[in-house]
């Protein structure tokens, strides 16, 4: 174990440089927090990974409440010539977390595997490393993916919704849009990687860090696709977009900033993604007013209206700035909403006990 300071402060690593590969290939980032029920599944889905080329697997544990750094350290101690472990001594969150990993990522790529969910094709890596060496204009080769969701007792796979093509090539004019990039199916050149990092968009307070990302290599590399389903995205119930409307509500708030950023650096070119301009307003006026936050749902509806003056005729819009001028009215609205949210929430969780319940008999 080594410990060493930064920005960010104290961070430890718990490794074996005697046995791990001073120059490997490619870095698997596995940022995890609490995710001791999946961890397991998450590592051996790189573990399973057949290559011709060496590579380690960086996990980015922040101080979980759980078990999950011990099953992290179990596994380092399994197996010290693949593993790393970057930690520290107090929580971080996740966009601090992965800034303080991905810091310490030393191979020519770099592949990203969130510690809730896994890959499912062994060639995943060597296929995708293929694809970048071959073609020097290619910034990060994404694949085709799976959904896991909580279904009647377990974790259920399906196939994912449809996305718009193309899927490669120069993809900036609908990165916000579309955002084609899953992050668990996603092999970058580490040379983004550290592009980003240097950059001025690679900040705390945007949320969505791999959306800033993937519009940051787009703006500059375009993007290659392996046609192949790579890798399960694992539908958490405690993902931010899903931990309620305030929270919601932050996230929005977060991904319209980071639009704006792109939009002032961006904007002047012809393929700019000018049409998520309106999109993104109307999902900040939803979530704002979901939250019951009134000063933001004004002034989202205000730059609405500059972007799509059609949008404040639409009869939900309308009652909803009729609602929020009443506080009686806004109460008893989100009221209704959060009551709704709250079923959805106690019907999952009783579904996850009784599926449990039936499982110890």
């Amino acid at each position: 174990m080594t410990t060493e300071r930064d920005d960010l402060g104290r961070v430890i690593e718990i490794s074996d440089s005697q046995v791990m590969a001073l120059e490997p290939v490619v870095s698997v980032y596995m940022s995890t927090y609490n995710h001791a029920e999946y961890l397991a599944q998450a590592i051996e889905g790189v573990r399973a990974q057949r290559t011709t080329f060496p590579i380690e697997l960086v996990i980015g544990e922040d101080c979980s409440t759980d078990r999950t750094r011990e099953i992290a350290i179990e596994y380092q101690q399994r197996h010290p010539d693949l593993i790393r472990i970057i930690t520290g001594p107090r929580n971080l969150g996740g966009r601090r977390n992965s800034r303080r990993t991905l810091a310490r990522v030393r191979g020519e790529f770099v592949a990203f595997c969130e510690g809730d969910d896994w890959w499912c094709h062994p060639d995943k890596l060597q296929r995708q490393v293929e694809i970048l060496r071959e073609n020097p204009a290619i910034g990060v080769v994404h694949g085709a993916f799976q959904r896991a969701e909580f279904r009647g007792g377990g974790w259920m796979t399906s196939e994912s919704p449809p996305r718009p093509a193309p899927l490669s090539g120069h993809l900036f004019s609908r990165i916000f849009s579309d955002f084609p990039l899953r992050t668990c199916t996603v092999l970058y050149r580490r040379e983004v990687i550290e592009a980003f990092r240097a950059s001025e968009f690679d900040r705390p307070e945007y949320l969505a860090g791999d959306t800033a990302r993937g519009a940051f290599c787009c703006a500059s590399w375009e993007v290659g696709f392996l046609d192949e389903v790579v890798s399960t995205y694992r539908i958490s119930p405690g993902s931010m977009t899903r931990s309620g409307y305030p929270s919601m509500h932050r996230f929005t708030q977060s991904l319209t900033s980071l639009y704006e950023h792109f939009r002032r650096v961006y904007g002047d070119r012809e393929d700019f993604d000018v049409a998520f301009g309106k999109v993104i307003y109307r999902r900040a006026v939803d979530t704002a007013f979901r939250a019951g936050d009134e000063e933001a749902f004004q002034k989202a509806v205000a730059v609405l209206g500059e972007r799509d003056p059609s949008a404040l005729s639409a009869p939900g819009l309308r009652f909803r700035r009729l609602v929020i001028r009443s506080r009686f009215m806004l109460f008893v609205v989100l009221g209704m909403l959060e009551s709704r949210l709250r079923i959805r929430e106690w019907a999952r969780e009783w579904r996850v006990r009784l599926a449990e319940a039936g499982r110890s008999f």
